[in-house]
């Protein structure tokens, strides 16, 4: 049984989270992309090289990057083993190098460990991002998603509209993904804080 999401917590990432962010991450893909991406590049996924890789982007958020802006943060249970997290940060240009006008930010990943979802930690992970990203200055929110990945309702779910289509190239693989976006991030805080509250 799940521990309730009262017992969760949601902090920044440390550098010794790297480990858990990585089996979350490789869990999650394999659960989340069988059948999108190839069982090649799933089953090739490696936990350890995933560590190296977050340890890294952990190390260069904790030394390099400007308060609220980058932010990671990681979603832990009572005995503080990682179970989800999301980043987020300035937004970057499109496919084709345009700038994604009117957006600012972006939130770059957000996953949870299977078995995890529907317990509000999603939505108080992306609470916790867009909040630390507002407090930088930042005023709208973009994030991407593959276009066959089911769990993109729940950007919907949170108010986000369908503001892009690009492909994008994941490993050996060029895939169609979409971008929703929030023109105010607030309107977002405001509806993570709901959604986060009723199923907690």
């Amino acid at each position: 049984m799940r521990a309730l999401d009262s017992e969760i917590t949601i902090r920044q990432a440390r550098i010794a989270d790297a480990a858990g962010v990585a089996r979350t991450h490789v869990e999650s893909w394999r659960a989340t992309y069988r059948g999108i991406v190839s069982d090649e590049t799933l089953d090739g996924l490696r936990i350890e090289e995933r560590t190296a890789g977050w340890r890294n982007v952990l190390t260069g958020l904790t030394r390099d990057t400007p308060p609220g802006q980058d932010a990671c943060y990681v979603a832990v249970d009572a005995a503080d083993e990682v179970v989800g997290f999301a980043c987020g940060g300035l937004a970057h240009p499109l496919a084709s190098g345009a700038t994604p006008e009117p957006y600012d930010g972006e939130l770059y990943a957000i996953y949870l460990k299977p078995g995890w979802e529907r317990q509000g930690i999603g939505a108080r992970l992306t609470l916790a991002v867009a909040t630390h990203l507002a407090a930088g200055g930042l005023r709208s929110l973009l994030v991407w998603a593959l276009a066959e990945n089911p769990s993109r309702r729940f950007y919907v779910a949170l108010g986000g509209a369908l503001v892009f289509e690009q492909e994008a190239r994941i490993f050996d693989q060029t895939l169609p993904e979409v971008g929703y976006g929030w023109p105010d991030i607030q309107t977002l805080i405001a509806h993570c804080s709901v959604i986060a509250g009723e199923l907690s």
